[in-house]
């Protein structure tokens, strides 16, 4: 960030464009950004987030921080979810030209296939930073595989 500070967890674009889906499937935690999402988002919206992750956390106790509001979904049946007023998100880390940096479970899901079966496909930019070299535990994808990438670029 050189020296700035961290990005406030703003939602107003993100909301906008999940106005009226009744579904969102979440891949990957950053609790900050999904925390302000949930008290948000209308509680009418059915909420999930796919366990798979390079670590090992308690999908349990991250569940339980949401009172009930995170439905946990395994990698094999998150397309259960899917449908016309439902969206597939994660989280983006910087970018460079038209590549963007997403948690390796983000090429587990996603594909072809999958955004046909998904009103959305969807990057929440929550390091708008562009980035030459990024961290390990991040994957490149290509910008043309989300349908959205919210906030947009200043």
């Amino acid at each position: 960030l050189d020296g700035a500070r961290a990005p406030a967890a703003d939602c107003d674009e993100l909301l906008s464009l999940l106005h009226g889906i009744t579904r969102l499937v979440v891949v990957g935690l950053e609790a900050r950004w999904l925390d302000a999402l949930l008290r948000v988002l209308p509680e009418t919206t059915r909420v999930a987030m796919v366990q798979a992750s390079a670590l090992d956390p308690d999908w349990e106790r991250i569940a339980a921080n949401y009172g009930g509001r995170l439905t946990l979904l395994e990698l094999a049946d998150f397309q259960s979810w899917a449908g016309p007023r439902s969206v597939l998100m994660t989280f983006v880390y910087g970018e460079a030209a038209d590549q963007i940096f997403v948690l390796p479970s983000w090429l587990r899901v996603c594909g072809p296939d999958v955004r046909l079966q998904f009103r959305e496909l969807v990057g929440w930019r929550i390091l708008p930073l562009p980035m030459a070299v990024y961290p390990r535990w991040l994957a490149v994808e290509d910008t043309h595989t989300f349908t959205a990438l919210r906030p947009k670029p200043v």
